[in-house]
This record gives structure tokens, C-alpha cells and sequence, in this order.
């Protein structure tokens, strides 16, 4: 046993000083240990927040390609508007004209979109052929697909875009037809072969623009067809010139116009004309005395 006299007077005088201490309580105890974890948590976070300022996950990444495009769009697309098809720089111009079409929502919005863009490559083709390059065919390509999509958007509006974009998409076809069929000397037979198709292609577009204005409901149903089903139109050439004018879908009842008639010649007494002597009234055989008679039955 310790005796009193061998401790120090200091500790003794502290020991004197304890006295009991009751039980903690459990609910109390419970809360304030809830309380340090939470701040514990708090203090993790900062930690790591302050060595890892910036967490590469899927979201942050996505905005950062977003802002990226904003600023890329900005600077570097514009650029490229006036780019032409053998600059590095094409590639962009297309991308951005492709992004600005889809978020186009009204379909006879995007078929003026579509004239607009088809016009640019129309005047690339053009550029580069007259600097003596042969365009790409990839332009030549883009020219036809764009009037293809304006002609499946028109088959899908109402009556009056309709006509207005048909009207529109006619004068169109007839300004680059022009263009495209101007004496021009060709550096390579490849761009010779170019131009003949695309001129081509451009007045089977026409037949088809005006075969759609003079019977819009039998372009309509032509159009919604799968393409190796549409039957051909056939186009018939009036006097005045290489001027398409009447349209008929074979076997499609009511499409069209009905196509006009050969004029009859006079004097091969074959039409149905009202001449002095044709008309079998002097002669069995109804051929007249002077040629001028249209009847070709036999007479009364």
C-alpha cells in the first residue's frame, strides 16, 4: 500500500479533486457520434476536392466537347463558308450545313435551305472549273441529292407550299441547267462527262417538277413509291421547241394530261377537217377534187 507521504502533494491535491461521474447517456452519445462522422465526411471531400480539382467524368467531358464545338463553330466554321471542294477546310463547311439542316424543323423551311445549298455546289462546280480543276464527283453527287430531298419534302406539304416550293424548285432547275449547258472548254474529258451527266440529271429533275405541277396528287403517289417501282414519265415536245409540257404516268389512271393528237395532213385526206370535197358527197371514195378534203371513209 502507498502511503500517503510518498505521493506528490500536486497529484494528491488533483486526485482529491475527482469525483464520481455517472454513466454517459446512449442517446446523447449516439448523436454526437453521428455528428463527428458527418463532419469527418466534410472534411474527405475538401481534401480531395483540393487535390483532384477537376473529376474527368462522362458529364464533364460532355461539356467540355459541347463548349469545344461552340468555340470550334465559331471561329473555325465560319472559316469554311467560303471553302471549296479541294480545300482541307470542305469538310467543315459541309458538317456545319448538314448541323444547321437538322435543326431546321419546317419542311418547306428546309427545302429552301436545301435550294440554298444546292445553288453553293451548283457555283463550286462552276469555280473549279473554270480555275481548270476537275470538280469531285462527290459535288457533283451533293447537287443531286439536295434537289432529291427538296422533291420527297414537297410530296409531303400542304397545297400551297407545295406549288410555291415546286415553282421555286422549277426556276432553280432551269437557272443551273443554263449555267451547266454554257460553251465552256473542258480541261479533261473526266469533267466533260460530269457536266453531260449532270445536265442530264437536271432535266429529268424538270420533267419531273412540271409532271408534279400539272398533277400534283399523281406526283405524290409516283413519289411515295420505292424508286424501282416509279413508273417512267414520258414527255412529249411541242412545236416551239425542246419545251416539256405534257406529262403521263403509264398505267397510272388520271395522272397527267392526256397527251395531244398529231395535226393531220390536208393533203393526205386523213383528218377529220371540213373540206368542200372531202366529205364524200361527189365521189365514192371521198378523196375531193383538189386535196384540200380531210375525210378518208368511204362516202355515202
Amino acid at each position: 500500500m502507498i502511503r500517503k507521504q510518498q505521493i506528490d502533494p500536486k497529484i494528491h491535491t488533483l486526485l482529491s479533486e475527482l469525483v464520481p461521474v455517472p454513466a454517459r447517456d446512449a442517446r446523447l452519445a449516439q448523436e454526437g457520434r453521428a455528428r463527428f462522422l458527418t463532419e469527418l465526411a466534410t472534411i474527405e471531400d475538401t481534401a480531395t476536392a483540393k487535390k483532384y480539382p477537376i473529376q474527368f467524368t462522362f458529364k464533364t467531358a460532355l461539356a467540355l466537347v459541347l463548349i469545344g464545338v461552340f468555340l470550334f463553330s465559331g471561329t473555325v466554321a465560319v472559316a469554311a463558308q467560303s471553302a471549296l471542294p479541294n480545300a482541307s477546310l470542305y469538310a467543315v463547311k459541309l458538317w456545319t450545313e448538314n448541323t444547321q439542316l437538322s435543326f431546321t424543323r419546317s419542311p418547306q423551311a428546309k427545302a429552301k435551305f436545301l435550294m440554298e445549298l444546292a445553288e453553293k455546289r451548283a457555283d463550286e462546280i462552276i469555280i473549279l472549273t473554270d480555275q481548270g480543276i476537275t470538280p469531285p464527283e462527290q459535288v457533283f453527287n451533293l447537287l443531286e441529292q439536295h434537289i432529291q430531298q427538296i422533291l420527297s419534302l414537297a410530296g409531303n406539304m400542304n397545297e400551297d407550299a407545295y406549288t410555291q416550293t415546286m415553282l421555286g424548285l422549277r426556276e432553280f432547275l432551269r437557272a443551273q441547267q443554263k449555267r451547266i449547258g454554257e460553251p465552256r472548254k473542258f480541261t479533261n474529258r473526266e469533267t466533260e462527262r460530269l457536266f453531260t451527266r449532270t445536265g442530264q440529271t437536271l432535266q429529268s429533275y424538270l420533267d419531273r417538277v412540271n409532271f408534279g405541277l400539272s398533277d400534283p396528287q399523281g406526283f405524290r403517289n409516283r413519289e411515295n413509291q420505292p424508286v424501282e417501282q416509279q413508273p417512267p414519265i414520258e414527255v412529249t415536245v411541242t412545236p416551239e421547241g425542246n419545251q416539256y409540257q405534257n406529262y403521263q404516268t403509264p398505267d397510272t389512271p388520271g395522272s397527267g394530261t392526256p397527251t395531244p393528237q398529231p395535226t393531220a395532213d390536208p393533203k393526205k385526206g386523213d383528218g377529220t377537217g371540213s373540206g368542200n370535197d372531202g366529205d364524200g358527197s361527189k365521189k365514192k371514195d371521198g378523196s375531193g377534187n383538189d386535196g384540200k378534203g380531210s375525210g378518208t371513209g368511204k362516202g355515202n
